[in-house]
């Protein structure tokens, strides 16, 4: 039978410095112990360079057997993937897309999708369908910017919004620049009305 006894793999973690991170890591550490792995830990600190300097220096080591690859910023990744694709060492990746390797995480894309629906379904029982202006908040790190202008066509139709807005910032300022948009979009924007569907008489 397979047993992890005396693996030995590496852990990037995000970034030890949010709190939700640092139990994430311990966590993982409470897993490799009860496995009898050896944990070999660094972290990318939420920062792209770090992250680089971390799969380089986790490739050279020359006994790392895996790696659990937990990193922001998902061009990084490209070039992270590059590195350990080179060492011949497996990756999982946790939460950010890493080519080639096996993810670990939520499917991001999906449940923008449901948050999207549950927005039309919110403004449609709150204001009866009819909203001044639809904000869309995007982290590009996790696959977000994948969203077509199609699938914005179809939330505008949906809510009724006269206007759309799209804000892509990164986890800790991510509110405040999305509402700076929206006030910048407002402010350039005379009020107009809100598009009917398809098919309406737009009375």
């Amino acid at each position: 039978a397979f047993s992890c006894e005396g693996r030995v793999v590496a852990y990037a973690s995000f970034g030890s410095q949010f709190p939700f991170i640092a139990l994430v890591d311990e966590s993982v550490r409470n897993a490799a112990e009860a496995a009898g792995m050896e944990l070999f830990f660094v972290d990318n600190a939420f920062d792209a360079q770090k992250a680089l300097t971390n799969a380089t220096l986790i490739a050279t080591r020359g006994d790392i057997e895996a790696v659990l690859e937990f990193n922001y910023y998902q061009q990084t990744n490209l070039v992270i993937a590059e590195i350990f694709r080179d060492a011949s060492i497996p990756v999982i990746a946790i939460d950010i897309p890493v080519p080639g390797a096996t993810y670990y995480g939520a499917d991001n894309y999906a449940a923008g999708k449901l948050a999207g629906a549950g927005l039309v379904g919110a403004a449609k029982e709150k204001w009866g369908g009819t909203v001044d202006l639809l904000m869309v908040e995007k982290q590009s790190g996790a696959g977000q910017e994948l969203l077509h202008d199609r699938d914005l066509d179809r939330a505008l139709l949906g809510c009724g919004a006269a206007h759309l807005v799209g804000a892509t910032a990164a986890p800790r300022s991510c509110s405040s620049r999305a509402v700076g948009a929206a006030r910048d979009r407002q402010s350039h924007q005379p009020r107009t009305r809100p598009r009917p569907p398809t098919g309406s008489s737009g009375r």
